[in-house]
């Protein structure tokens, strides 16, 4: 059987990865590597210490941030392959210490805005305006309970009326089956001339 040959291979790191952030106001930050190949049939170890390296960093702490949105993202696939569908695109807000330029839509937006003076004095009007509302809706309310109380009154004396007239002018029925309940029948009279 033939020997087995092994190739000497020596250790080699790998990439470094991205600093990391600040640790502290006027901190440190690190970055790493680690071993990409380790070393085999007699290789070379990798050299001591290659593993982390430090740097300072100064940060400003407690300042101002500022959220700027970043660009649209390209627009998404469509939802349905006939008739009506969706698509989607997005962007982000992030956060950043530098003052984002004014667009054209703020620029335009902020010359549109009324003044101090301009919105004390609408606010009046509508303060204005909501108490004449309150008045308006007071008057109504009372309106109406007194529509309401005036024909329960009213309903209630024709009631009292009609009761009145089956007592004066209706006569005792009785029952014929013996059940021995009793009801009223009104009798309406008029005179009528004998037509020719």
């Amino acid at each position: 059987a033939p020997c087995s040959t092994c190739k000497s291979m020596d250790c080699q790191w790998g990439e470094w990865e991205d600093w990391s952030a600040c640790d502290k106001c006027g901190g440190q930050r690190k970055h790493y590597r680690h071993i990409g190949v380790q070393p085999s049939c007699g290789g070379r170890s990798c050299e001591a210490g290659g593993a982390e390296e430090i740097s300072n960093c100064t940060r400003q702490c407690h300042g101002k941030m500022f959220c700027v949105w970043h660009d649209w993202s390209s627009w998404g696939e469509c939802s349905a392959s006939c008739g009506q569908g969706r698509r989607v695109r997005e962007r982000h807000l992030w956060a950043s210490d530098e003052r984002p330029a004014p667009s054209l839509n703020s620029v335009a937006s902020k010359a549109a805005l009324p003044s101090g003076a301009e919105l004390n004095t609408q606010l009046e009007l509508l303060q204005g305006r909501t108490a004449e509302l309150e008045v308006q809706r007071s008057q109504s309310l009372a309106a109406a309970f007194a529509l309401g109380a005036s024909s329960f009154i009213a309903l209630a004396a024709i009631g009292q009326q009609m009761a009145k007239q089956k007592t004066r002018g209706g006569h005792a029925l009785a029952d014929a089956s013996g059940t021995g309940r009793r009801g009223y029948a009104l009798v309406a009279t008029s005179d009528v001339g004998a037509l020719e």
